[in-house]
């Protein structure tokens, strides 16, 4: 799965095998273009969609029915990870390594009828890793060298000195997402800040709350939604992370998330995986052959913190575990019988 991105009211999945629409638990194939990689609304005419792919880009129209595939849009072919419209209704795409497109497309949006290409001639640092984003409604280029803008009149590309200079270290950042309100996300190769663009002609920059994040998300592949008015859902190399940019009272008064079991393994000869879905009221039944189990957990919480959790088996512990920071534990040759696993967290020794 390449993209999730909800399109009026419809979950689309951006896949290696094509496209998607999501429903429940049911998915139904819109397109077999391979490779969806993000797909964007056109701001010239909000009823259609571009998406870029392994071979080019996809047009879709979001009709009565919804979303619909419209077909490939001709004369270009180039896989197409990062795209975006300008203002003049062109679509930029970054090429992985050979720099960057600007296509001006038919009045249907069917087809190509001008390709303009750019590399180092033109001004970039270089043709590989530089990509597309739009930053409040301003197309910007990333690179290794810093952030750039276009010029039409010389065509030519120039350092964004003053967002450069604002934004520090976090000027070679690979990545922007938008965090709404004015606010966007800025991955640099691994590390994360969150700027705030709301006041003008300045920019807050908060990096320092998410140092433990650093390295801890895929790179080239970050993703953060937002999943509520100020909760984001941050992706990880081991799960999710959540963030609420409400919490800012102290943490002896912040009511801590419920803790999350997140697996139930069997570890009696051979590793195999019961549940995924540990939070609930109804039972799980393991035959007593199986009797060696593995619990694990998390609290979603991500603030540099000292974190420990406490456990008790009701029907074989006799009183709470230990506060330790280990996020597991086995049972092994359990006697046949009903149990409840039960779990809590602490932060910084106060917090239950």
């Amino acid at each position: 799965v390449w993209d999730l991105a909800i399109v009026n009211n419809e979950l689309i999945c951006g896949h290696n095998s094509g496209t998607f629409k999501v429903l429940g638990d049911q998915i139904s194939w819109i397109s077999s273009v391979s490779g969806g990689w993000t797909i964007k609304q056109l701001h010239s005419n909000p009823n259609y969609f571009i998406q870029g792919t392994y071979v080019g880009l996809s047009l879709y129209q979001n009709g009565t029915s919804g979303l619909k595939f419209d077909g490939k849009v001709l004369g270009f072919t180039e896989p197409s990870r990062f795209i975006e419209q300008d203002n003049k209704g062109d679509i930029w795409v970054a090429h992985a390594y050979k720099g960057l497109y600007k296509l001006t497309l038919n009045s249907t949006f069917s087809k190509v009828t001008s390709v303009k290409y750019f590399d180092e001639q033109n001004g970039l640092p270089g043709n590989y890793n530089v990509n597309i984003f739009n930053l409040e409604n301003r197309i910007v280029f990333s690179s290794d060298k810093g952030f750039y803008t276009y010029d039409e009149l010389s065509n030519k590309f120039t350092l964004y000195d003053v967002l450069n200079k604002s934004l520090g270290s976090f000027s070679t950042s690979n990545k922007i997402i938008s965090a709404g309100n004015k606010k966007y996300w800025f991955i640099d190769h691994g590390k994360t800040s969150l700027v705030n663009f709301s006041e003008p002609g300045k920019i807050e920059i908060d990096s320092n709350q998410f140092s433990l994040l650093d390295g801890r998300m895929v790179q080239y592949y970050e993703n953060i939604s937002q999943i509520g008015n100020s909760i984001y859902l941050i992706s990880v190399d081991d799960g999710f992370v959540i963030y609420n940019n409400l919490l800012g009272q102290s943490p002896g008064k912040r009511k801590l998330p419920a803790v999350l079991i997140r697996r139930i393994e069997d570890i009696t000869d051979k590793y195999f995986t019961i549940s995924e879905t540990g939070n609930h009221n109804e039972e799980t039944e393991i035959p007593n052959s199986r009797n060696s189990i593995r619990i694990s957990f998390a609290l979603p919480y991500y603030r540099q913190a000292k974190l420990k959790f406490q456990y008790y088996l009701e029907g074989y512990s006799k009183d709470w575990s230990d506060w330790s920071v280990a996020t597991q534990k086995d049972f092994t040759n359990l006697s046949s019988g009903t149990y409840k696993f039960k779990v809590r967290a602490k932060l910084n020794d106060s917090s239950i």
